[in-house]
């Protein structure tokens, strides 16, 4: 660094915290707030620059290049933009995934993490967050876990899909929610009758 830069140097890079951090009250650089949110000493000064950032790209750039979980997570919790947020849900680090799936609410992309993702449990979180019920049908059918059968199992109201669900699922935990999320009296008698035959 030379002389120019020393005493031109901008009031985010001062040697003072306190004059770094007014500083970055004021400044709008995304760039900028970036280095700052992940190169500065002072953690407060990291949040801070966190909290001024409007670019959900430049948000994902700091959840992956800073070593500071606390500002990873509050970068996370700023990002509105779903399909980053998707691919953020499966990182290995458990709270910043949890935090990305918690703020996911459009139902395509949940669908996607319900289907595709790896994890049975943020498979598990986006179903307990779906609210169609043909495709929370078609996860309680079809995956092969049985804890995100039975969590699909819960937002289902269609009797006749509980019923079958109750009688043919390789699973007992997923029969045995089936069959307390059934109302209709005729079909757990059914359901009743046949377990009676198969013992």
């Amino acid at each position: 660094m030379g002389i120019l830069d020393k005493i031109f140097k901008p009031k985010w890079q001062h040697n003072d915290p306190k004059v770094r951090l007014e500083a970055v009250k004021q400044l709008d650089d995304q760039e900028k707030l970036a280095e700052v949110a992940i190169n500065d000493s002072d953690e407060s000064i990291r949040l801070v620059a966190v909290e001024r950032i409007r670019s959900d790209d430049i948000l994902k750039y700091i959840v992956d290049n800073s070593p500071d979980a606390d500002v990873r997570l509050n970068a996370v919790e700023r990002i509105n933009d779903d399909s980053i947020l998707k691919d953020i849900a499966a990182y290995d680090d458990e709270d910043i995934s949890n935090s990305a799936l918690d703020s996911i609410t459009d139902g395509e992309v949940l669908a996607e993490i319900a289907v595709a993702d790896e994890s049975s449990y943020n498979r598990i979180k986006s179903v307990r967050k779906m609210v169609d019920e043909e495709f929370l049908v078609d996860i309680a059918r079809n995956d092969e876990n049985a804890s995100v059968r039975l969590e699909a199992v819960k937002g289902i109201i269609d009797e006749g899909v509980l019923e079958d669900i109750a009688l043919n699922d390789r699973n007992a935990g997923v029969r045995l929610e089936a069959i307390n999320e059934l109302r209709n009296e005729y079909a757990l008698a059914e359901i009743s009758k046949n377990d009676a035959n198969e013992t």
